[in-house]
């Protein structure tokens, strides 16, 4: 079977709503990988990372990899899909915050990683042969 990823994106920022979400429902080819073109164009933080794995035969291969590639192929998750879980829904918070204390005048968070470019590139990694998942990238 060879590989597949239905990507759908969902931006309701234009009417009001504060986040979108990319949602990609992937099957592993036989060397468990897949690679697929994220469209449209994402001009977004990027805030969580949600990944769930399919079930019985069609899980995964315990820690399989997970990368989103600008068009420089450098990962905008900085590694943060790196090693998913077999068996667990697994959330990746990407807002990070600075470490000063609460009430500090100079505390800051920073969102990240943004993007605003067409040709972001969904990849699998090390999924095993025909394997299942579902990932979710919330962005604001």
């Amino acid at each position: 079977m060879a590989e597949s990823a239905v990507i759908q994106v969902t931006d309701p920022r234009s009417r009001g709503h504060t986040t979108g979400v990319i949602r990609v429902d992937w099957v592993s080819s036989a060397a468990g990988g897949v690679s697929q073109k994220i469209e449209p164009l994402i001009s977004a933080s990027l805030v969580m990372l949600i990944t769930k794995p399919g079930t019985a035969g069609n899980q995964p291969t315990d820690l399989y990899d997970l990368t989103i590639l600008d068009g420089l192929s450098h990962d905008v998750l900085e590694g943060w899909g790196a090693n998913r879980s077999n068996v667990n829904t697994e959330t990746v918070d990407l807002l990070k915050e600075d470490g000063l204390p609460i009430g500090s005048p100079t505390r800051y968070y920073v969102i990240h990683p943004s993007v605003c470019e067409a040709g972001l590139t969904f990849t699998i990694a090390n999924a095993g042969n025909t394997k299942t998942g579902t990932a979710w990238i919330i962005f604001k």
